[in-house]
């Protein structure tokens, strides 16, 4: 957290966003090929290759250092976008929607795993991360004190 400032959050979020989609994909890929024999779903009590469930933890960890470089920070630090009267409120309901997603994902996972298969739950939230790096990248502004320093704005 301490160089959200120094980079800048726009620039953060184009930075992890593409670690969190080889993480996603690579993991896409590692739980395709881990559950062929159990004809793609995951099945309690089944014996899955041992590599092959390494290599989906070794995803998993992957795309959790580009979440933690892009978005980890953005649900959080929004505040700076709001007028002071309104700052308070606007952070409330920020809040709210991170806890609200996170909510959607944890009830909505299982049913997923089980109706799209683990790949294409996964493959799902590859689309939800594409989108975001497009609005990021179209849309996000970036609010670095020192990118508007270097940008010649404040003159």
């Amino acid at each position: 957290m301490s160089i959200v400032d120094k980079v800048g959050r726009r620039r953060l979020a184009l930075i992890g966003l593409p670690v969190m989609v080889l993480g996603m994909v690579w993991a896409i890929v590692s739980i395709y090929f881990m559950t062929a024999p159990t004809d793609h779903l995951l099945v309690a009590g089944a014996s899955y290759d041992r590599a092959l469930a390494g290599s989906l933890i070794g995803a998993i960890a992957f795309f959790v250092v580009g979440y933690g470089i892009s978005y980890s920070h953005l649900g959080w630090y929004q505040s700076e976008f709001l007028a002071l009267e309104i700052r308070a409120m606007g952070s409330a309901i920020a809040t709210t929607a991170v806890w609200l997603a996170n909510l959607t994902v944890s009830v909505a996972f299982l049913t997923q795993l089980e109706t799209l298969t683990p790949a294409g739950t996964y493959g799902l939230y590859l689309g939800f991360i594409l989108a975001g790096y497009v609005f990021v990248y179209f849309c996000y502004p970036e609010t670095s004190k020192y990118s508007y320093l270097n940008s010649g704005q404040h003159r």
